[in-house]
């Protein structure tokens, strides 16, 4: 499980399409599901941790789980996803910063 949250501390190494832990099928499939669900709704400002407890059908089970394997709220591994996410885009794309601002669902430059 160190290993686990040691992988999810260097965050910016990790690959965006998939958020995987390596501790099991079950926790691979339960980290898809987020993923996509970030990856779907992620240009939306009012995006939040009870948008993926709502897709994925979980609750406080969600913010628990997602805490002991990452050591990130719901709410942070969204944000460091729309980070790294924003990152890309500037380093890959012709985009301007504004546009990559909404892009990646964040409401100002800061």
């Amino acid at each position: 499980m160190e290993m686990i949250r040691k992988k999810f501390r260097n965050f910016g190494d990790l690959e965006l399409n998939q958020l995987a832990t390596g501790i099991g099928e079950k926790d691979d499939d339960f980290f898809s599901k987020i993923t996509q669900c970030i990856q779907v709704h992620l240009g939306e400002l009012e995006f939040n941790a009870d948008a993926i407890a709502d897709e994925v059908g979980m609750s406080k089970t969600l913010y628990k789980k997602v805490k002991s394997i990452t050591s990130f709220t719901p709410y942070g591994l969204i944000k460091q996803y729309r980070l790294k996410k924003a990152a890309d885009l500037l380093r890959n794309t012709e985009m301007s910063v504004s546009e990559v601002i909404y892009e990646t669902g964040f409401n100002s430059r800061s």
